[in-house]
């Protein structure tokens, strides 16, 4: 009997989408060694009384006004010095890896990503799915990796000597028995201000409650601060949450909805998880990201590209049946495929973005 391909996982935790991954890099045969994290700190507290007095003291006769953050930081270089030890002695346990894939990579320091790239004996990559210039750090270990994948078109158009495209995948899951919608809209989305689509969420959910669609619309809070100001922003109808959903929840209220919807980031123009899995799930798409259109499986009955004010067009778009597309792009998608093509193992579709 053979021996299981060891492949090395590494990525963020929120929102769990790493078990997804581990399940399905195991359906696929291979031994997982898993040094995913979760890259948010916890909130600060001041660990005595002392501590806290002294704090104090620093501020109010030392004129110290930047002290809490001084020990916050402190505290946070704890805390991730603590997790990256872990993780190094998980990884001296293993005499070498065949494979490391490291999605989002900027999340690890350079000496950990250095240790496993000598044990990686075939290709140790990355897979940034979120745009280079947003999260830079990626630069500092991106020689590091035998190959970086990118899934925004900008990216790959400004820096194609150093990255290769991709794009997002969707994770194929046993369709439910029960094949009727429980709401009309999905959205399930993070509050982050320079996103830039706040506007456009709460356009459309207030004229959705106009026609009277029965919309899921759920907005992620990072912080109590932003929890409490999401009535400023949002009209009623849309949820707020401090608890992030799981991937796998997000997939299953996707499937109980007829349409999904998808609101551009100011910061790049790649497709979101959102867009493939509309795909994957053959569920109608609106978006406001207008590069979708350049993709192959784009069929205007299937996806409506929305300017985030007007309305035009968009019932006539929700009238039509949903157009089946050939069987090979539902392949070219999947997760099975991207895992292929990003590990380069034939066979596998390529996967290419928009010049």
């Amino acid at each position: 009997m053979s021996r299981k391909p060891i492949i090395l996982l590494g990525m963020y935790q929120v929102n769990d989408i790493y078990k997804l991954l581990i399940q399905n890099l195991e359906k696929q045969g291979f031994q997982v060694v898993d040094i995913s994290y979760n890259h948010i700190a916890p909130p600060f507290k001041y660990s005595s009384l002392k501590m806290r007095l002294g704090a104090f003291w620093c501020k109010k006769v030392l004129k110290q006004k930047k002290k809490k953050e001084i020990l916050r930081k402190k505290a946070r270089l704890r805390h991730f010095t603590k997790i990256y030890q872990e993780m190094m002695e998980k990884i001296k346990t293993y005499e070498y890896f065949d494979y490391a894939l490291f999605l989002n990579g900027q999340i690890y320091p350079k000496y950990l990503l250095e240790q496993v790239k000598r044990k990686t004996e075939k290709l140790m990559v990355a897979y940034q799915w979120d745009g280079l210039d947003r999260f830079p750090k990626i630069w500092e270990s991106i020689d590091i990796f035998d190959k970086v994948y990118a899934f925004d078109p900008e990216d790959n158009r400004k820096y194609r000597d150093k990255v290769i495209p991709a794009a997002n995948f969707y994770f194929e899951v046993d369709q439910p028995t029960d094949t009727g919608n429980r709401y009309d809209f999905y959205f399930l989305g993070s509050h982050v201000p320079d996103l830039g689509r706040d506007k456009a969420i709460s356009t459309f959910s207030e004229y959705a409650e106009k026609k009277g669609w029965k919309i899921d619309f759920t907005i992620f809070h990072v912080n109590d601060g932003s929890l409490n100001e999401h009535s400023d922003v949002y009209p009623d109808s849309i949820k707020a949450t401090a608890e992030p959903l799981t991937f796998e929840d997000n997939i299953k209220r996707e499937m109980q909805s007829r349409v999904l919807l998808d609101f551009k980031a100011a910061v790049h123009t790649g497709l979101s998880f959102r867009t493939i899995e509309s795909v994957g799930y053959r569920k109608k798409l609106i978006t406001t990201n207008a590069e979708v259109a350049k993709y192959d499986f784009y069929h205007p009955d299937n996806i409506y590209i929305w300017d985030g004010k007007t309305f035009d067009g968009m019932e006539t778009f929700l009238d039509k049946p949903y157009r089946e597309l050939p069987p090979e792009i539902y392949q070219k998608y999947s997760f099975d495929n991207w895992l292929r093509y990003i590990l380069d193992l034939p066979p596998y579709q390529e996967i290419t973005l928009p010049e």
